[in-house]
């Protein structure tokens, strides 16, 4: 009969003892915005910036499908997910500003632009500049992005 009891308390321990990692499923996201702020740092193209972006995203997406089962991991979703949506409006500006957006960005594109850099706290009256928009807007994304990894990194150790 022992024998029976240990290996049952074997298999309750393998379905209740496991200790759920939440820091494994974050860090593909944590890794992949890194690799976007390093590519920003030294000066990426508009090419590879993109890549990264759709990276980073798919990443997101997965943590957001983990969260369905695993709450904990909504809120990191959703802090990755507000820093690449600044990330976007980044690369919008970009485009815009060097002429290869297929709208070519005229009159219907920058009132959207200047709309969303005003909900982000971008001063937009004094009609800044492509350059100093897609400044802001980089700038806006490295604070969202480094607040969520501040918690993440705090969890972490």
């Amino acid at each position: 009969m022992p024998r029976v009891s240990a290996a049952i308390l074997f298999l309750i321990c393998l379905s209740g003892c496991h200790q759920y990692d939440i820091a494994a499923d974050i860090e593909p996201v944590y890794r992949s915005a890194k690799d976007v702020e390093a590519a920003i740092d030294a000066g990426t193209n508009q090419i590879t910036f993109g890549q990264l972006r759709i990276r980073m995203g798919s990443e997101i997406l997965v943590l957001s499908d983990k969260a369905k089962q695993h709450p904990e991991l909504r809120e990191f979703a959703n802090g990755y997910s507000s820093a690449l949506d600044v990330y976007n409006l980044a690369a919008l500006i970009w485009q815009c500003e060097g002429g290869i957006h297929e709208h070519g960005c005229e009159d219907p594109v920058w009132p959207n632009i200047f709309a969303s850099l005003k909900s982000l706290g971008v001063d937009t009256s004094t009609g800044p500049s492509a350059e100093e928009m897609l400044r802001d807007a980089l700038k806006v994304a490295r604070q969202r992005q480094e607040r969520i990894e501040d918690v993440y990194l705090r969890m972490k150790h």
